[in-house]
């Protein structure tokens, strides 16, 4: 895939994760390898198809994936609640 192709993908990406961390974001470690990906910290494979086809690899640090997700885990990370006793 041709980075011109992908480009307006990736400036999109940034643009919501910026918005959605209400932070400034930063695109590090670009490359358009064929080899092997080995990731680094919470990855997702997004897959493209179409005219177009290819698969963009989204890797976060694991404290930003958290940042991202927000609360929508809190009922996996947090401990049960008590039971309520019905009176």
């Amino acid at each position: 895939m041709r980075m011109e192709l992908i480009q307006p993908f990736i400036n999109a990406a940034d643009a919501v994760f910026a918005e959605a961390l209400q932070a400034p974001t930063k695109i590090a470690d670009l490359s358009m390898d064929e080899d092997t990906y080995r990731r680094k910290g919470v990855a997702a494979l997004i897959a493209i198809k179409g005219d177009i086809e290819g698969r963009v690899i989204l890797d976060l640090a694991p404290d930003v994936a958290m940042r991202v997700v927000g609360d929508d885990l809190s009922p996996l990370t947090s401990p049960p609640a008590p039971p309520v006793e019905a009176g």
